[in-house]
């Protein structure tokens, strides 16, 4: 288990890139200039940039908070808070040639479905699949409250229609992204701010409980919020999130992905990206995902103009 073992690399990046990201995202155009994030054992190098279209469900275009997404050959999987009364969990899932809306899955129902609790849990977080099911945790709005951990199961790129849904195991605090290792296959659960971080298997069993310093490395450098983060298909987990140290260099960005090496064999890579001038928000500030060598940014909400990123990513010195 990984033990104060972070290292940090600003990645720096010109101005004239965000001149140019701002006017291919006004268009909803794929951005086709190459500009480089580069760090001691990875460089991001930006693909493009898509605007989504707004999701029309029951006839109207409500605003979907964003919080994690998942990309597979030929979808983009998404899950969101509806923002309008009643708020409602929903899992969306879009076709990534043309973005457009497929299926939703309202998630609020399953995850309320014990009548004896009072509560109300409407804020689903980063999610991750295993191969044949997707984790999501649905949580209640509060930073110490509950969490459903839903599994949602399916084969990718098939109708959500489909798909069985059920509540795996409960946990007795907010849990805001689910990342699943694919060698040790373990479920990690960030809570709110990352101040812990759980292992489960996937029968709902507490392997362990690991305060983010632990974890993720000392906060003097960054202390890491992960918002959403996903398993590689190599071992290890990438987590994008937010810099939340209270003195941190305000002209430093605080937006950030960290690859994590579950073994400690490597050093880990941390890299900061810039604010992008086409949208309000940090980068890293919601959905994250990973899908052959290329990392995926959906920091905006959708109904709100919200965009796509994305970056080839390219091992250094291999």
């Amino acid at each position: 288990m990984p033990r104060n073992f972070l290292r940090s690399l600003c990645a720096s990046i010109a101005l004239s890139w965000l001149a140019h990201l701002h006017a291919s995202c006004a268009t909803g155009q794929e951005n086709t200039t190459p500009a480089l994030i580069r760090g001691k054992a990875y460089e991001l190098i930006d693909a493009g940039s898509k605007k989504l279209p707004d999701p029309v469900i029951d006839g109207q275009k409500p605003r979907i908070h964003t919080q994690g997404i998942y990309v597979s050959q030929h979808s983009l999987y998404v899950t969101g808070r509806m923002e309008r009364e009643p708020k409602q969990a929903l899992f969306l899932r879009f076709e990534r040639a043309d973005l457009i809306l497929k299926e939703v899955l309202n998630l609020t129902p399953i995850s309320n479905e014990d009548p004896s609790e009072k509560l109300h849990r409407d804020h689903p977080g980063g999610f991750d699949y295993d191969g044949q099911c997707f984790w999501i945790p649905v949580a209640v709005s509060s930073r110490h409250s509950s969490t459903a951990m839903i599994q949602v199961c399916t084969t990718l790129d098939t109708d959500l229609n489909s798909a069985s849904s059920e509540v795996s195991f409960m946990v007795d605090d907010h849990i805001g992204a689910i990342a699943f290792d694919r060698d040790k296959k373990i479920l990690y659960g960030a809570n709110w701010d990352t101040e812990i971080v759980y292992l489960w298997n996937r029968d709902g069993k507490l392997l362990n409980r690991l305060p983010r310093s632990e974890f993720l490395g000392g906060d003097s450098e960054c202390a890491l919020a992960v918002q959403d983060w996903k398993g590689l298909p190599t071992g290890g987990l990438v987590a994008g999130g937010i810099d939340k140290r209270p003195q941190g260099d305000p002209l430093q960005s605080r937006a950030v992905i960290q690859w994590v090496d579950l073994a400690g064999s490597q050093t880990p890579e941390f890299l900061r990206l810039p604010d992008s001038t086409a949208e309000r928000h940090h980068a890293t500030r919601e959905g994250m995902a990973f899908f052959d060598q290329q990392l995926f940014l959906l920091p905006g909400d959708l109904g709100d103009s919200a965009i796509l990123f994305r970056y080839r990513v390219k091992p250094l010195g291999k």
